[in-house]
């Protein structure tokens, strides 16, 4: 996983990325759901923090570690070095706890939690899944058009809500689905019924896409987005370079 955070932090965004930032720039795109955990869609521009973020995390990120035992959460980068070695750094949000309980003279009655990289394995409980179930049937009133891109429509959860917002979309009989897919495919896929099946990779589609929309350069740059809330965690003092690669040592 220490490995998979440095990838992930050293990575640059695709087309398709590229594409999700114009789309947002032009107020088109309505919000991402997302099964990647390496923070991509973060270095095109888009949120996941908020009331209303641009991005949903569904299986959380690589790039940030959490408690097993309290709601602490951290950026990896605080902790790589002790991942990298093989060992789950000790969580300083329950020793903050432990202490704090020591000096008022209190009993010490919770053990300190060690801290494990922020992902949301299958059968785990998301964190915020109340948050993300409300946001789910907000879409599910409100979206015109659905693209699934990316997914075998294997997973339980993405599986679920592709079937609700899709739902809402033909309830009100308003918009498209379309699923994009290296394989050939019929309207039916797996027991769904798209609107539109279309055979590509999803780059060729992005750079088709872009150029549809007429995209201006200023949309695909880095400058753009420096400094966009929900950025900041993937850099030391809100700083990154040219490549958007965080100043941080890896070892």
């Amino acid at each position: 996983m220490a490995n998979l955070a440095k990838t992930a932090a050293q990575a640059q965004p695709t087309l398709f990325h590229k594409l999700l930032r114009a789309l947002s720039c032009k107020g088109i795109l309505g919000r991402v759901y997302t099964q990647n955990i390496d923070d991509l869609e973060l270095k095109s521009g888009l949120t996941t923090t908020g009331g209303e973020p641009s991005c949903v995390q569904l299986h959380g990120s690589v790039m940030k570690v959490q408690c097993m035992m309290c709601s602490f959460t951290e950026n990896v980068y605080h902790h790589f070095s002790t991942l990298h070695s093989g060992e789950l750094p000790a969580c300083p949000g329950c020793e903050a706890r432990i202490q704090r309980r020591k000096l008022e003279g209190k009993r010490i009655t919770s053990q300190r939690g060690l801290l494990r990289p922020a992902i949301i394995l299958y059968g785990e409980t998301h964190p915020t899944g109340d948050h993300i179930a409300a946001m789910q049937s907000l879409d599910k009133s409100r979206a015109d058009n659905l693209l699934v891109v990316g997914t075998s429509l294997k997973t339980f959860g993405s599986v679920g809500l592709i079937k609700e917002i899709s739902t809402g979309i033909r309830e009100r009989g308003q918009g498209k689905v379309y699923y994009l897919d290296l394989a050939e495919h019929t309207r039916r896929v797996d027991g769904f019924k798209f609107d539109h099946v279309m055979q590509a990779d999803c780059q060729d589609f992005a750079n088709h896409m872009l150029d549809q929309l007429g995209t201006p350069e200023y949309m695909l740059s880095a400058d753009h987005f420096r400094g966009k809330e929900g950025l900041a965690y993937l850099v030391e003092a809100g700083r990154m370079r040219e490549d958007m690669r965080p100043l941080w040592a890896w070892v």
